[in-house]
C-alpha cells in the first residue's frame, strides 16, 4: 500500500544495530490514490522497512514540517525553495517478494560475478501489485527520475555503505507509458540486483558483518534539474559534511567542507575536479589562490542525462543513461551567470562576470563572492538541522535548480542526509618530534586516529614508472596484489599518487572498493604530474572513514614526506610495471593523532 505525509512513525534498530528504520504505525490508513501530490512529501509502497536513505530523508522532512525554516532569498529578492523532492519507497518486503516469485537464491546469486547476476535480474518479473502502483506514479511524473538504493546496511551510524549500491538515472519522457514502464520496473530491478554485488559483500566482509540478511528499499524520486537543449542536468550538486578533516586556517573541523559541481553529482562521488570549500569561510579559497591554481584545479567537465532516443530497454546502469561532456556544451547555460566566471587569457586574469570575451572557467565566485545565491547559508542551516536530528556529524548530498529568468525561483534539493560515519578514538595518541625525525611517512593531513603495529606489508606505485595515462592499468595492478594480500587475511598499507578512487584516471589511480578491500592504511602523495585536492567527498573516501581505515595526505612541502630511496631499497615481493609489493621483516607501526590531523608511519625495530 502507499502510504502519505503525516503518518506515525515507530523507530527501530536497523541489522546493523546503528541506523534507524522507519515503519508505519499499525493504524496508518492505505494512501488514497485519487488524493496523491505529486509535489511532496515521502511515501511508501508496501509494509517492511525504508531503508537508510530514505530514512533519513523521512526525518528531516518531519523536523522540516514542525519547524520550517526562514524564508532564503537569492539577490534579486526571488524566494528560493528548499525541498525534499517527493519521493516513492519501494520497502524491502517487496525486494522479498520479488526474490521469491522469481525462485531466485541468494547463495546462488552471491557466487556469480556482477555481470551475471544483473543479466538474472533482468529477465525476472516484479510483482503485479508493485507494476500498477507503479503506473499510477508514472501518470504523475512524466520528467526524469533518479532510483536509488536504500538497503538497510546503507548510512548507518558507524557504516556507510556509500556507492557501493547502483543508482540509475532516467529521462523517462517516452510518449509510451508502457516503455516508461518497462524501464523503470528495469531500473529497480538493477538496483536489486546490486545487493549482490562484489563490492558490498568485499565492504561487508571487511568490517565482519553478515549481509547475507541484506535487504534492498528503493527510492524513487523526481530529479532536480532543468532541460538544456538534448541534456538534462541541476545547475549544480553536491556533497556537504559538517566535518573537514583537513582544515586550513581560518577554518575549523566543525566548521565543515562543501564539495561543489556543475551538473550531476557523478562529478563529486567519483573524485574528479571540483570545488571544496567551507560554507562557514565561503570566500576562504587558500588552494586557488593564483590564476594558474584556478585553471588547474577547475571543474573542466560534466554529467548530464541524455533524452530517451526510444530503443528497446537498456540495461538501466548509470553508464546507459548519463552522458560526460566538456565545458563548452553548456557555456549557453543561464545558470552559467552564478558559476562561472571569465578568463582572458590575452592579460591573464580572471573575472568575476560571464559577461566578457574569454573562456568560462567554473570558479562559483558569482555565488561565493558575489552571493547572487545564498548556498552557503542554506548548506550550513542544513547541516544544523541535521545534526541536530541525528545527534552526530552528518553528510548530506543536494542539487540545485537555479532560475532560468531573472525573477523565475531556484529550488534546492536535498536527496539525501546520512551520517558522516566517524568513529571515536578508542585511546588518544600523541606523536613525538621523535617519531617524525626517522619516519618513512609523515603527514600533517591524516585522517583518523590509531597507534597500529599489525601490518608488515607494504604496496606502492614506483614513482620512477608512474604515467599518468597508465592509471587504469595501475588500478587493475594493485588489485591483483589487494587478492592475494587478502587471501591470506594480511592487511597492508597502500602508497601512491594523486586522488585515491577518483574515477578521472588523470587525478588518481581509479580504484573502486574491491580493487583494495584488505588494505589498512592508504597514504595519497603529492606528485608533479597530478595536481589534484586532497580526497573528500568521494563515496570510496565515505567508506574508507567508515571503516577506520587511516587516510594519510603527503604534499610536496616539507616537513610531509615519503622516504622513497628506502623503499626502493627493500627486497621486492613481488613487482609489475608500476607496483611493487615488500614485506618487511619488523612491523610497521602507524600513528594517526585525530586531534592534530598529523599522522607518521615507521618501521618498528625488534630487539
Amino acid at each position: 500500500m502507499l502510504y502519505g505525509p503525516g503518518y506515525r512513525m515507530t523507530v527501530c534498530p536497523n541489522v546493523a544495530g546503528n541506523a534507524m528504520a522507519i515503519k508505519p504505525h499499525p493504524d496508518v490508513l492505505p494512501f488514497d490514490r485519487s488524493g496523491y501530490d505529486p509535489d511532496r512529501g515521502i511515501y511508501k509502497l508496501g509494509e517492511g522497512e525504508l531503508g537508510g536513505k530514505a530514512n533519513g530523508l523521512a526525518l528531516l522532512e518531519k523536523q522540516l514540517e514542525r519547524s520550517p525554516f526562514n524564508s532564503f532569498h537569492d539577490a534579486e529578492g526571488v524566494e528560493i525553495r528548499v525541498v525534499i523532492p517527493p519521493t516513492l519507497v519501494v520497502a524491502t518486503d517487496l525486494f522479498d517478494r520479488f526474490l521469491q516469485r522469481n525462485r531466485l537464491d541468494r547463495i546462488q546469486l552471491e557466487e556469480m560475478p556482477d555481470d551475471r547476476i544483473a543479466k538474472r535480474m533482468g529477465r525476472a518479473r516484479i510483482p503485479e501489485s508493485l507494476e500498477t502502483a507503479l503506473r499510477h506514479f508514472l501518470r504523475h511524473h512524466s520528467g526524469c527520475l533518479a532510483v536509488r538504493s536504500s538497503s538497510m546496511m546503507e548510512d548507518s551510524r558507524q557504516y556507510g555503505y556509500a556507492g557501493l549500491y547502483r543508482s540509475v538515472m532516467l529521462a523517462n519522457d517516452h510518449l509510451d507509458i508502457n516503455q516508461r514502464l518497462s524501464r523503470l520496473a528495469q531500473a529497480i530491478k538493477q538496483v536489486y540486483a546490486s545487493t549482490f554485488f562484489e563490492a558490498p559483500h568485499a565492504y561487508a566482509r571487511r568490517l565482519g558483518h553478515s549481509i547475507g540478511d541484506e535487504k534492498m528499499a528503493v527510492m524513487i524520486q523526481p530529479m532536480i534539474g532543468a532541460w538544456h537543449n538534448d541534456l538534462f542536468l541541476p545547475a549544480i550538486s553536491g556533497i556537504a559534511q559538517s566535518l573537514n578533516f583537513y582544515p586550513l586556517p581560518p577554518m575549523r573541523h566543525e566548521d565543515g567542507l562543501v564539495t561543489l559541481a556543475v551538473g550531476l553529482g557523478q562529478t563529486v562521488v567519483s573524485g574528479e575536479k571540483s570545488l571544496r570549500f567551507s560554507p562557514k569561510h565561503p570566500q576562504h579559497l587558500p588552494q586557488r589562490s593564483s590564476v594558474a591554481e584556478v585553471l588547474d584545479n577547475s571543474q573542466t567537465h560534466f554529467y548530464a542525462l541524455k533524452r530517451d532516443q526510444g530503443e528497446a530497454d537498456r540495461g538501466s546502469g548509470e553508464a546507459d543513461t548519463l552522458v560526460r561532456l566538456a565545458l563548452p556544451a553548456i557555456t549557453d547555460a543561464p545558470f552559467m551567470r552564478y558559476v562561472a566566471s571569465t578568463w582572458n587569457p590575452a592579460d591573464d586574469r580572471i573575472r568575476d562576470t560571464v559577461q566578457q570575451a574569454g573562456t568560462s572557467v567554473l570558479t562559483f565566485a558569482p555565488m561565493l563572492k558575489q552571493e547572487l545565491f545564498p548556498l552557503p547559508g542554506i548548506i550550513a542551516s542544513l547541516l544544523e538541522r541535521g545534526q541536530g536530528i541525528m545527534d552526530c556529524p552528518v553528510e548530506m548530498e543536494f542539487a540545485v535548480d537555479l532560475g532560468r529568468q531573472p525573477d523565475a525561483p531556484s529550488t534546492f534539493g536535498v536527496l539525501q542526509l546520512r551520517p558522516m560515519s566517524t568513529r571515536p578514538a578508542a585511546a588518544l595518541v600523541h606523536i613525538e618530534a621523535s617519531e617524525i625525525e626517522g619516519a618513512l611517512c609523515y603527514s600533517r593531513a591524516a585522517m583518523g586516529n590509531a597507534d597500529d603495529t599489525t601490518m608488515a606489508d607494504i604496496v606502492y606505485i614506483k614513482p620512477e614508472h608512474f604515467d599518468p595515462s597508465r592509471t587504469r592499468d595501475t588500478a587493475l595492478q594493485v588489485a591483483r596484489f589487494n587478492a592475494a594480500l587478502t587471501s591470506r587475511d594480511r592487511r597492508y598499507v597502500l602508497i601512491g599518487p594523486g586522488r585515491w578512487g577518483s574515477q578521472d584516471p588523470w587525478l588518481g589511480i581509479p580504484v573502486r572498493w574491491q580493487h583494495i578491500s584488505g588494505v589498512g592504511a592508504i597514504v595519497e602523495t603529492g606528485t608533479p604530474e597530478l595536481r589534484a585536492e586532497f580526497s573528500q567527498g568521494a563515496h570510496l573516501f565515505h567508506n574508507l572513514t567508515a571503516a577506520g581505515i587511516c587516510y594519510l595526505c603527503v604534499s610536496q612541502s616539507a616537513p610531509d614526506r615519503i622516504d622513497w630511496q628506502w623503499l626502493a631499497k627493500q627486497a621486492k615481493v613481488e613487482e609489475t610495471d608500476h607496483v611493487a609489493h615488500i614485506r618487511l621483516s619488523d612491523r610497521l607501526r602507524l600513528r594517526v593523532d585525530g586531534r592534530t590531523a598529523c599522522g607518521v608511519i615507521s618501521v618498528l625495530k625488534t630487539a
